[in-house]
């Protein structure tokens, strides 16, 4: 139903910016148009929330992990002198004590912030001195100390304090309802901490709150038990006799038992609170292996392994690629998705979804292959979504470069790789050509590393002055002045006379960059305030940093992490000189984070990263390099986090997220699910396991399924070669394929002159007419005919 006021903004939680964006489409897709719709993350839709219901709620919490770290990082100092503080003091001993203290207290924050989430009830009896709920060690009792000493250096409470304040406003002041949306909707939320799920549920009470939830089964199954789960529950009872099957535990469908385990807790959660539950289930069928799978998943059901179902042949609704290595993977992928585009002449690269673990990875792959095609038939559209933002701005790029010189050797390399960047040598005013000519000049000279003399004996190294960029520049200036002739000194300087003319001006520009670099080596050893960096590193982007048009976003991102330093100071109180290298981790740091929706649902093949709720429904999801080693993601605890050590059910855990994102491509497929792996040993071709989700997988179809006249594990997997070009992929008979005439004609090749060295000229002619014979290109200028 429509909102009461027109200008009433539809209020939708999500949990990313590609999820707001897949929503925004579809409802503008569905409904023609879609405005007005503010897609909130939930912290910062609850605090938002928090700051119209309570007073004085300044725009940005305190205890924020980037504020917090660094208000931990000023109280520190003071504790650490205190026995309970120990074991943290003799970690930052020694050296580098400043970037140490930094990176435990980013680590505590985040702990920290964890606590207020998941932990409220703690960190508010620690502010009330009540730290009987938990075990009276060194290791925890100085989490209370420090928590409360933050608490009392700051202005207002923290979020576990605001939130019950919050929830007590609303029980005892009904005109606080007045300030409430009218209407919340959740959209693809795939979990939420208990204490989050009961401010929503005490919100239902008051205002309309729709929830709209991936359940990727009808029937119930809170209860069902995964195999491991079973043997667990059978040890803990510490009876040799006791077993798994005597303990009577629903398996259910062994492939949701096994990876639903996040998904399961969270609907459990949302069950114990009162609501209304709408179900909208549909079943897939039994058309496909795939659609099989989805059935069975959706219904609760575990086939009959006496009486498999019967899968025809031709069916490629799951396949599995076995590669060699990451480059492998995706001149696979780009082969696979060309044939698919052959057989389904309705499928889009907007269709298709690819998920890795680790997009920085696999991009400079992906962009390698896709970027390359033989012709413009074959090309296709793709992007590339969660990047980090330090990794595709080049503005990031040269910011990190330039800090990096600090405490370097200043080699030549180091120095003209930094020149050769875009945003740099077009500050400066200077050409590819020019630098080319620079290039030249210096190797001439023979600049190798070192400012000067004085720079060297800084670093512990002898001073001398030859091969150094001062030396270098001024052979370079002095032969503009007069002619040496490759013998006559000049105060002890050999003139370089190869400098004369227009050459004149890209020189005094390129000494203009040299005196404006090595100036930078002291200013930036000189520790600052976050407020004095944050002004330092505005005036270095001037200063060196050219910004086209088609930068402005990167910039905008670079400006806004260093403009926030002087922010972090004012919030965190922490007004310490700070040296270099805790704002390059910092900013690091601030940089890593992914660069928002660019690059997702943008009309091509979309490359993203395997997050929550990411698996949208598209007709192809891919999933590539599903490792062993790599997915899913091993649960990595810091040693003094307390949740680690007593657990609670709807706690995070990267793991069962990783197993339940899973299971979520597998029912979100429409047609195909495809998945890659690292399967084979680039140097010995030994074999290597896949991601035990995708073993678990192939052994439930192998258990239940089969393929008349063929081993259905065999027409799944499909084991690829070294090398592209290798002859397997261009012979008539066989799975393996290839659509690129270049590795074709270099496999023809390749096969020739292995001819040519066995059985000489003649045979080799015959054998070679017999291979041409095989391989063929089609009428379509598209593809190489390769089956």
């Amino acid at each position: 139903s429509p909102a009461a006021a027109p200008l009433e903004p539809e209020i939708v939680i999500v949990q990313s910016k590609g999820m707001e964006r897949w929503v925004s489409l579809a409802l503008a897709e569905r409904l023609g148009i879609c405005a007005n719709v503010r897609f909130p993350f939930p912290n910062s839709f609850i605090y938002h929330l928090l700051r119209q219901c309570l007073a004085d709620l300044p725009d940005e919490t305190k205890f924020d992990t980037e504020v917090l770290s660094f208000t931990i990082a000023k109280l520190l100092p003071d504790l650490l002198k205190s026995d309970p503080f120990s074991k943290l003091n003799r970690y930052i001993s020694g050296d580098q004590k400043d970037l140490k203290l930094y990176q435990l207290a980013h680590k505590i924050a985040g702990v920290f912030d964890q606590y207020t989430i998941f932990r409220p009830d703690m960190t508010l009896g620690w502010e009330l001195g009540k730290e009987e709920d938990i075990e009276r060690s060194i290791d925890e009792n100085w989490q209370a100390i420090l928590w409360r000493k933050i608490v009392e250096d700051n202005s207002f409470p923290n979020r576990a304090r605001l939130i019950y304040n919050f929830l007590k406003l609303l029980r005892d002041d009904p005109a606080t309802w007045e300030k409430l949306p009218p209407r919340i909707s959740m959209f693809g939320v795939p979990s939420l901490p208990p204490f989050y799920l009961n401010i929503f549920s005490t919100l239902a009470q008051l205002i309309e709150v729709n929830l709209f939830v991936l359940n990727p089964c009808r029937e119930f199954w809170d209860d069902i038990a995964s195999e491991k789960e079973a043997d667990r529950a059978a040890g803990r009872l510490k009876q040799p006799e006791s077993n798994p099957s005597a303990l009577h535990y629903e398996s259910g469908n062994a492939l949701l038992a096994s990876w639903g385990t996040a998904g399961r807790d969270f609907l459990s959660q949302v069950h114990s609170h009162d609501c209304n539950e709408v179900g909208d289930f549909v079943d897939p069928g039994q058309d496909s292996l795939l659609s099989c799978v989805q059935s069975d998943i959706l219904n609760l059901n575990d086939r009959n392994t006496a009486a498999k179902a019967k899968i025809d042949s031709t069916d490629r609704s799951i396949q599995v690629h076995s590669c060699h290595g990451p480059i492998r993977e995706i001149e696979t992928l780009y082969d696979s998705l060309l044939a698919m585009f052959d057989a389904d002449r309705q499928l889009q690269p907007k269709d298709i979804l690819v998920m890795t673990p680790d997009i920085e990875e696999y991009a400079p792959y992906i962009q390698a292959v896709f970027d390359t095609p033989e012709s413009e038939a074959k090309r296709i559209p793709y992007s590339i979504a969660d990047r980090r933002l330090g990794r595709e701005n080049p503005i990031a790029a040269a910011l990190t470069a330039l800090l990096d010189l600090s405490g370097s050797r200043y080699e030549l390399s180091r120095i003209m790789s930094l020149l050769e960047m875009p945003v740099i040598h077009e500050r400066f005013d200077l050409t590819v050509a020019e630098i080319d000519l620079i290039t030249a000049w210096l190797k001439d000279v023979r600049v190798k590393w070192g400012i000067d003399s004085a720079h060297r004996r800084s670093l512990g190294l002898p001073d001398f002055p030859e091969n150094t960029w001062r030396a270098g520049l001024e052979r370079l200036l002095l032969g503009y002045a007069l002619p040496g002739g490759d013998e006559k000194l000049f105060l002890g300087v050999l003139p370089y006379d190869n400098v004369e003319g227009e050459s004149a001006a890209t020189l005094g520009k390129f000494a203009r960059f040299a005196d404006a670099l090595f100036s930078l080596d002291k200013e930036l050893q000189t520790p600052r305030t976050l407020a004095g960096w944050s002004a330092a590193l505005a005036d270095l982007c001037d200063k060196f940093i050219a910004v086209p048009d088609e930068f402005e976003f990167d910039n905008r991102a670079v400006r806004n992490a260093i403009g926030r330093l002087a922010a972090l100071q004012e919030f965190s109180g922490n007004d310490a000189k700070i040296s270099l290298d805790v704002i390059k981790d910092h900013l690091q740091y601030a940089l890593e984070l992914p660069g928002g929706d660019r690059g997702f649902i943008a009309g091509g093949v979309t490359f993203s990263s395997m997050l929550p709720m990411r698996s949208l429904p598209f007709k192809v999801i891919c999933l590539i390099g599903l490792n062993h080693d790599s997915y899913p993601r091993l649960d990595r605890h810091l040693s003094f986090d307390l949740m680690a050590k007593k657990p609670r059910r709807g706690d995070r855990s990267a793991k069962n997220s990783d197993r339940y994102l899973f299971l979520e491509a597998v029912i979100s497929a429409g047609q195909i699910l495809y998945i890659s792996y690292n399967g084979q040993n680039i140097e010995d071709n030994s074999p290597k396991p896949p991601s035990t989700l995708v073993s678990e997988l192939l052994d439930y179809i192998e258990r239940a399924f089969e393929m008349p006249g063929a081993d259905i594990i065999e027409r799944i997997v499909t084991k690829h070669r070294l090398q592209a070009f290798s002859p397997a992929y261009f012979q008539q008979s066989g799975r393996l394929f290839s659509y690129s005439e270049d590795n074709c004609q270099a496999a023809f090749a390749a096969t020739t002159r292995h001819h040519l060295s066995l059985v000489g000229c003649r045979q080799s002619a015959m054998n070679s007419k017999k291979l041409h014979s095989m391989i063929y290109v089609s009428s379509s200028p598209t593809r190489l005919n390769s089956f």
